[in-house]
């Protein structure tokens, strides 16, 4: 590459940079989000933060990016092995943050490959498990599988629209908890198993809950 050309391509890439920078600051008044940490990558910008009280990232892609339309993606899935998405709008959507989380580039990185590859077939196995649909048409709750010290993030809208399941899952034991379509998530223990896996929920925001798998 010249110099001229190599001068041409710093310079685009610190304008799109600025622009993700100007989407991402705009995307995080406009949704309440309280930014703590900022990653960009060579097409989008992310940020780890806080809605209402509950962990989310917040995440803006360059226009023409093949990423633009994930959102639909994810939405599509409606939470069938993948998060659940809280806001979109034009090359930028708020999801909720599972905790803990690690990115699979990590673990490549660091000499793991048999270690991602296994992750990435069982998140692709329990995307499959999750979505058949029950007699009559109608989509059946997406279930999500935490571990101890994950959080779900649950909205008014999921609520509202098609109800939820979640379970737990700790040393081998199991507790699951399912929320039909209309119904009213309270604040509290939610299911338990005597000193194994407990699920708890806490009303984040005027409109959210965070659940929380954890030992008994």
């Amino acid at each position: 590459m010249g110099l001229r050309s190599e001068i041409a391509s710093r310079n685009a890439s610190q304008v799109n940079s600025g622009a993700l920078s100007e989407r991402l600051t705009k995307r995080a008044l406009e949704w309440r989000v309280v930014i703590e940490e900022i990653f960009e990558t060579s097409r989008a910008m992310l940020a780890y933060g806080r809605c209402d009280g509950a962990p989310v990232v917040l995440k803006v892609v360059e226009q023409g990016s093949d990423e633009w339309r994930s959102a639909d993606v994810l939405r599509a899935l409606r939470g069938r092995g993948v998060v659940d998405v809280l806001e979109v709008a034009g090359g930028a959507m708020l999801m909720e943050r599972l905790m803990p989380g690690q990115s699979l580039v990590d673990v490549v990185l660091h000499g793991n490959d048999d270690e991602a590859t296994t992750a990435a077939d069982t998140r692709a196995a329990t995307t499959r498990a999750v979505t058949t649909e029950p007699a009559g048409g109608a989509t059946a709750p997406a279930v999500k599988v935490l571990e101890e010290g994950e959080t779900l993030t649950v909205t008014a809208e999921t609520l509202t629209t098609r109800g939820f399941q979640v379970a737990c899952t700790i040393g081998g034991q199991r507790v699951n908890f399912e929320s039909a379509r209309g119904e009213t998530l309270r604040s509290g223990d939610l299911m338990s198993f005597p000193d194994g896996p407990e699920l708890t929920s806490k009303k984040s925001g005027p409109s959210t809950w965070v659940i929380t798998c954890r030992r008994a």
